[in-house]
């Protein structure tokens, strides 16, 4: 398993693993001569069920330090009204 194993469903982790099987024998296959075109069209659609496993994660390792700002900031202001 990857770092991103944990942001995404067995579902969405057994689909993105077919489909990168199914992209590399593409590549030895009939992808050996396709033009440029075509590898930014296959590159595209595995981003498509990649990103959001990415974003899932980035957010997870950015939420912590959201919270602790907002805390902070509700902090500030409660002790503003309360003055």
């Amino acid at each position: 398993d990857s770092n991103l194993a944990p942001y995404c469903t067995e579902n969405e982790k057994n689909a993105f693993s077919t489909a990168l099987e199914n992209m590399e024998n593409w590549l030895y296959e009939d992808g050996f001569d396709a033009t440029k075109s075509v590898y930014i069209k296959q590159l595209a659609e595995l981003k498509k069920m990649g990103n959001p496993i990415e974003n899932r994660q980035h957010e997870a390792k950015c939420r912590p330090n959201a919270m602790n700002m907002l805390q902070k900031t509700l902090e500030k202001y409660q002790s503003w009204l309360n003055t």
